[in-house]
């Protein structure tokens, strides 16, 4: 794990950089969003207080310490059930980079700073950190469907 390490820290630094970016020029706009793709991508600037799409209202600091915690745990179940390997490590570090991404904005701040907005699905608004979390939710979940079936294989011909 100590090689992909820069994975979260790439994570984490754009997680910040662009959150930082959207807060002093987003925020300051008068509608406080800006069409990339007019109708589809746009950047919108939004404070989230609450969990995923704004649920569970709580004081920052109690989100804060809920995704401290879930992040521990995440990172205790996945090295113990996660195949080994450079792939799942660098998710890894990216599924807690933006844990940690969106806990400093709840701790700095008392809620996430969300700016993408996908228009023409009108899903909810999110930035980097959820992109990072969902990505690497889905991709170490993928890894250990494949290393189910290896083992699967590997059993039947043993």
């Amino acid at each position: 794990m100590r090689k992909t390490w820069p994975v979260g820290l790439g994570v984490f630094v754009l997680d910040r950089a662009s959150k930082l970016a959207a807060q002093s020029l987003l925020a300051t706009l008068p509608e406080g969003s800006v069409a990339l793709v007019p109708g589809v991508i746009h950047l919108t600037y939004a404070q989230n207080t609450g969990i995923a799409f704004s649920m569970l209202p709580l004081p920052p600091w109690m989100l804060a310490l809920l995704t401290l915690l879930v992040l521990g745990l995440a990172a205790l179940m996945i090295r113990r059930w996660a195949p080994r390997g450079a792939w799942s490590d660098a998710l890894l570090w990216a599924l807690l980079a933006g844990g940690l991404g969106n806990c400093a904005d709840r701790l700095l701040y008392g809620y996430v700073i969300d700016f993408i907005e996908l228009r023409f699905v009108r899903f909810a608004i999110f930035n980097v950190a959820d992109i990072a979390i969902t990505c690497s939710c889905a991709g170490l979940a993928l890894l250990m469907l494949l290393e189910g079936e290896g083992h699967a294989k590997d059993t039947r011909e043993g």
